[in-house]
Order: structure tokens, then C-alpha cells, then sequence
């Protein structure tokens, strides 16, 4: 992917398209020869000679065009998400600034179906879901500096100010592709920089959870920096403004995915005062927590449940 973003920052737009051109000609000269049956060839002279044809190079080239437009069709919601962008031709060569924000749900599209908790998360947001995904050893680095730089080189919809011309879009077009292609490929081989975390790495404990402690108030346990099996985090408590620093550790078994973890200290005192003599227990299933928080003489005092986010 690094040789890809470098590679289109030299090569000039015509080379682009050139390869575009190699990459699809199978595809492109049946639309040319459907869009060019019926042309006729009137007249052909030597030294003075001259061909004329029936349709200007303007009007074979809106031809060309028309074909494209009319046999192309944009992956919706419910398709699989496409490893090949040559459908977003047509709509490059009608609206560039368009097609280039089509082409990046694709890439959203990918990211949600190979990590669903970043489903819903807004554009402004996108960015530090990343990057929490890449610390907590989720999500490959290579991932989350493409989809930036992606992000970054999306033009707004509605700015027609900034120009934003076909060979941008073409540009897109090469990046957006090879992403997606790198986010299915991470998906199948697994992210796994690190075998000393495996519950991290294959994605079984999500950085974020939400939900309710003792089924009365909300709380969320935000997993912030890993070291081997052991993660550090934070405790909120929406309602009351508190804040605390966590210390945990992950017990990857056999069957069961076990957290454990503890309240340390705070990180903002809000109007609610935590108790830092016990400890949180919990099993993992899927996306949901269960578990419990127990006294400094290991009794039970109140069961909670998280959800991943």
C-alpha cells in the first residue's frame, strides 16, 4: 500500500488511466464495439485522401460513454462488497467528486463488515476509531494509515470551490480498490503481530463496551494500551462525570474468553466515589460481557453487563 500511495504521486494522470485501460480491456472493447456498431465509413482518399465518418470523435466518445453508463451498476447496501471499482468508471467521467465519495462507502462498507463495532460511527469520528482498533492490536497500521489518507483526499460533496478533476478520481479509483483488497486480505489471514495476544488479535475482546452496572446506572470500560495479556483502560460513569484508571488481564481459554479487572484510581472524581477494595470479573461471548463486581473478601456485590461497541 506504501508503494501505491508513493506511486501516485509521480505518475502522471494519462499513465493511470493507461492502466486502467490494461487492466479492464477485455470489458472496455465490448462496450467500444457495441457503442460504434452503425458507424459507416464514407469516404477514403490517398494524398489528398481523407476519412470521414458518420459520428465526430466527440460524439463516439459520448457514445463510449453512454454505453458505460448504461450497463454499469453500483454496488448497493445489500450486494457484496466488490474487490473491483471499474463499475464507478462511468459515474467518474459524469461527476468525479461524486463517484469519489461512492467509492469510499465501499471502502466504509468493508471496514463495518470486517469490524462491525465501527458500524455507525460517524466522519469525524472515524479516524479515532481507528486508531483505538490499531492500539488495541485489532486492526493492521497499514489499515488505518490508508483509510486516513483516504478520508483525507476526499473531496466535500457539496465545494465545488476546491477542483477536484477525473485524474483525482482515477487516483481514488487505484487507492480505494488496493484498501478494500487490503482489509478482506487482513480479514482471512488475521492480525496477528503479537501470538501473546490472541484474544486481542483475533478481535474476541473489542475496545469499547457499554452497558449497565447492577441493571441501574450506565457505565463503559474503554481498553486504551495493551502490554502482552495484560491491558490497562478506563472506567466511565456517564451520569455522574467520574472517571477511573483501570488495570486488567485477559485469560484466553479453551471455551471461554475471562476479563478481569480493577479500579485503580481516578482520572476525574465526579459526584459519584468509587470503591477501589474489589474487583470486576467477567466472561465474553461474542459481543456481549457478563460479569460481576466482587468485594476485598471476594463476595459478590453487584452483576453487570456490557455490550461491544
Amino acid at each position: 500500500m506504501e508503494f501505491t500511495w508513493r506511486m501516485t504521486d509521480i505518475l502522471a494522470w494519462p499513465i493511470i488511466i493507461l492502466l486502467l485501460l490494461l487492466l479492464y480491456r477485455s470489458r472496455i472493447m465490448d462496450l467500444v464495439s457495441r457503442a460504434i456498431r452503425g458507424v459507416q465509413l464514407k469516404r477514403i482518399k490517398a494524398g489528398p485522401v481523407e476519412v470521414e465518418w458518420e459520428a465526430t470523435l466527440d460524439a463516439a466518445g459520448r457514445s463510449v460513454a453512454g454505453a458505460l453508463a448504461e450497463t454499469a451498476t453500483l454496488p448497493g447496501e445489500g450486494d457484496p462488497i466488490p474487490t473491483s471499482l471499474v463499475d464507478f468508471i462511468p459515474l467518474i467521467a459524469a461527476n468525479p467528486r461524486r463517484a469519489a465519495n461512492a467509492m469510499f462507502q465501499q471502502v466504509r462498507r468493508a471496514l463495518e463488515h470486517t469490524y462491525p463495532e465501527l458500524a455507525g460511527t460517524t466522519a469525524g469520528d472515524l479516524p479515532t476509531a481507528l486508531r483505538e482498533l490499531t492500539r488495541g492490536n485489532v486492526l493492521d497500521p497499514e489499515i488505518e494509515v490508508s483509510v486516513t489518507k483516504l478520508q483525507q483526499l476526499l473531496p466535500a460533496q457539496d465545494d465545488a470551490s476546491v477542483p477536484f478533476e477525473s485524474a483525482r478520481a482515477y487516483q481514488f479509483l487505484s487507492l480505494a480498490e488496493g484498501t478494500i483488497h487490503a482489509i478482506l486480505r487482513g480479514a482471512r489471514r488475521g492480525v496477528r503481530r503479537d501470538t501473546s495476544r490472541p484474544a486481542v488479535a483475533d478481535g474476541l475482546l473489542k475496545p469499547v463496551w457499554r452497558g449497565r452496572y447492577n441493571k441501574d446506572y450506565r457505565i463503559e470500560l474503554r481498553i486504551m494500551r495493551w502490554d502482552a495479556e495484560k491491558f490497562e483502560a478506563e472506567m466511565l460513569y456517564p451520569e455522574s462525570g467520574t472517571t477511573t484508571l483501570v488495570t486488567g488481564q485477559v485469560d484466553d481459554g479453551d471455551q471461554t474468553l475471562r476479563v478481569e479487572w480493577q479500579e485503580t484510581g481516578y482520572q476525574n472524581r465526579g459526584r459519584r466515589t468509587i470503591s477501589f477494595n474489589g474487583r470486576y470479573r467477567a466472561t465474553v461471548s461474542g459481543r456481549v460481557m457478563d460479569g460481576a463486581w466482587y468485594d476485598s473478601n471476594d463476595r459478590l456485590v453487584a452483576k453487570f453487563q456490557l455490550t461491544a461497541e
